[in-house]
């Protein structure tokens, strides 16, 4: 399982898991594929891979079930978000970053596998910005829920498409054109 695949697991799982939906076997699965993944990746000697070996040795793991097959006690919390913070910090230590600002705004870019996170800010320290994901596989550009809308950041967005034979177009809301080799 890469990471796009373990972290599409857990998202399509963390509501059901919020809310004790799932039977335990279900839920004990989730958290397996999730342990694999970072036994196969993280590196033993790294911070990340110790503190993944110092939270799996801190407590016995062992999933209890009710008499109807949940869990008992808070599977999410208590036995899946623990090991996604440590995943998440794998993941950002793989980062790719780079950044632009002026003295107005700053323009973040990380790439993580496939996809493409843009943060967008005003450089007033609000903590304010706007976060576009393109994903890297289907194209799909959304901007993330709970960040400042993008409108009260950014004018618009253009796209460059790049095809096979090395063409490139570019696209707007007014325009689509050939771009000069």
């Amino acid at each position: 399982m890469n990471e796009k695949q373990i972290l599409k697991l857990i998202w399509s799982k963390e509501q059901a898991l919020k809310e004790n939906l799932l039977k335990t076997d279900e839920a004990e699965q989730v958290q397996k594929s999730l342990w694999d993944f970072l036994d196969k990746n993280l590196p033993s000697d790294s911070i990340v891979g110790l503190r993944y070996r110092k939270l799996r040795e801190d407590k016995r793991w062992t999933w209890w079930s009710d008499m109807k097959g949940y869990p008992s006690g808070g599977s999410w919390n208590n036995m899946i978000k623990p090991f996604l913070k440590i995943l998440e910090q794998y993941l950002a230590g793989k980062t790719i970053k780079k950044r632009f600002s002026d003295d107005e705004f700053f323009i973040e870019s990380r790439s993580q596998g496939e996809d493409e996170h843009i943060l967008i800010g005003k450089r007033d320290s609000s903590g304010k910005k706007a976060h576009i994901v393109i994903d890297g596989i289907t194209g799909e550009i959304r901007v993330e829920g709970k960040d400042q809308v993008l409108g009260e950041i950014v004018s618009k967005i253009e796209t460059i498409l790049t095809l096979p034979n090395g063409k490139k177009v570019k696209s707007t809301r007014e325009i689509l054109e050939e771009l000069p080799s």
